[in-house]
């Protein structure tokens, strides 16, 4: 199960909040073994977050995985949420940081794998 967290400075409707669940989770299948129906998704929308002394709106996203993906993976993952954050809040991407952190162990449903 992917867990995928997201920091935006901008206010979101609940239909904006909705599409951009929606665009995340559709380019969750980028990554190998992962798909938009095994992955949550927590947006934290109206924070306070900028970059630089200029105050600009920025946006930081953290994708946990649980093992490791292929690097051309990753890579296509970062470029098509990046796309989706400049498309949906016009945040440019030398704006948007992500993490994207793999993990050997995880649990769930009261199982430690």
């Amino acid at each position: 199960m992917p867990y995928v967290h997201v920091n935006v400075s901008k206010e979101m409707s609940a239909a904006e909040l909705e599409a951009l669940r929606d665009a995340i989770a559709g380019k969750m299948s980028l990554i190998p073994g992962k798909t938009r129906t095994n992955t949550m998704i927590h947006i934290s929308a109206g924070e306070a977050v900028t970059m630089g002394d200029d105050g600009e709106p920025a946006i930081f996203m953290e994708a946990r995985l649980y093992k490791e993906a292929p690097v051309e993976a990753k890579q296509a993952f970062a470029k098509a949420i990046t796309d989706i954050f400049v498309d949906q809040l016009g945040v440019p991407a030398n704006r948007v940081y992500m993490n994207i952190i793999e993990l050997d162990h995880w649990a769930s449903g009261g199982n430690y794998r």
